[in-house]
């Protein structure tokens, strides 16, 4: 029950705080966590990289893991969106609006938990690939 509470606790105050964050600024968390993600199922990112490669690679990363067709489109949408907007946010003019800030608050419970999704079955796949090879040389 204590346990239950804190992560209740938590995740609110995490919402909250996002909430009170400027548009530019869960742009820019939603892109640092997506680059995270992207790291995290073995995807290499290069210094140079600049967030539309990245965002391309890590889509085409993704279709290849996600079987569903609907859930893999929807990730790739929102993957190449959150690059473009980051982009758009960092290096024009052109400032990230509260409404792709609303959007972005709204798509990343969803996306979050698919991506957490496809880490653990990531690294369970690599668990699985490196307890066959040992047993293999046995």
């Amino acid at each position: 029950m204590v346990v239950l509470t804190a992560v209740i606790i938590f995740i609110t105050t995490s919402w909250i705080r996002r909430q009170r964050l400027q548009p530019a600024q869960v742009i820019g968390e939603s892109y640092q966590r997506m680059k995270e993600h992207a790291s995290q199922i073995g995807m290499p990112i290069t210094p140079g990289s600049t967030p539309i490669e990245i965002s391309k690679a890590f889509s085409e990363e993704v279709s290849r893991l996600v079987q569903d067709n609907q859930t893999r489109a929807y990730i790739r949408r929102t993957i190449i969106w959150i690059g473009d907007v980051y982009s758009r946010g960092q290096y024009s003019v052109h400032s990230v609006t509260e409404t792709e800030k609303e959007r972005a608050l709204k798509s990343w419970g969803w996306f979050n938990q698919r991506i957490w999704s496809l880490r653990v079955k990531v690294k369970w796949l690599r668990y699985k690939w490196r307890n066959s090879a040992v047993n293999k040389d046995e």
